[in-house]
């Protein structure tokens, strides 16, 4: 069973301030309504989080009640940003996720603003459009900047 280096129950998170209690459980059920929308997910079993930025940013690892062609175990990060769920191969971190998401879209914002077929692509929540491909470039510059930190 897969097992993350950084991550954390979410029953076991605290905040000392009440407006990033409030975006932490924001994020939390966004999180758990995005992956429970998704027609092979029957039920959300148990989340732990690495990476809470309220507001900006949440990586959960998820542990899920699935069909039996799809992985049961996933990193799920939401946010001011497209929702998304990878697999967790090759990241032994919520860290490394959130670097494999940026990457991804990352690809997404090259296609979408040289307005080519995004369809391979990451799925994202918007129209593939320069404008969005610019509007999301800045979030995903912010998101580097918060792993650079050690956030």
């Amino acid at each position: 069973m897969f097992s993350a280096s950084d991550v954390e129950p979410v029953d076991g998170v605290t905040w000392d301030d009440f407006e990033d209690a409030a975006q932490f459980s924001a994020m939390l059920l966004e999180a758990k309504d995005f992956i429970t929308s998704k027609r092979w997910c029957q039920a959300v079993l148990d989340m732990s989080v690495g990476i809470a930025e309220p507001g900006v940013v949440a990586v959960f690892l998820a542990r899920l009640d699935v069909a039996a062609e799809a992985d049961d175990v996933l990193w799920l990060v939401v946010g001011d940003l497209p929702p998304a769920y990878l697999v967790v191969d090759d990241t032994d971190s919520s860290r490394d996720a959130l670097r494999t998401y940026i990457s991804l879209m990352r690809d997404w914002v090259a296609a979408a603003g040289e307005q080519r077929d995004t369809s391979e692509l990451i799925p994202v929540n918007v129209e593939a459009n320069p404008a969005n491909a610019e509007a999301l470039a800045t979030r995903l510059d912010l998101l580097e900047s918060l792993l650079a930190r050690g956030g």
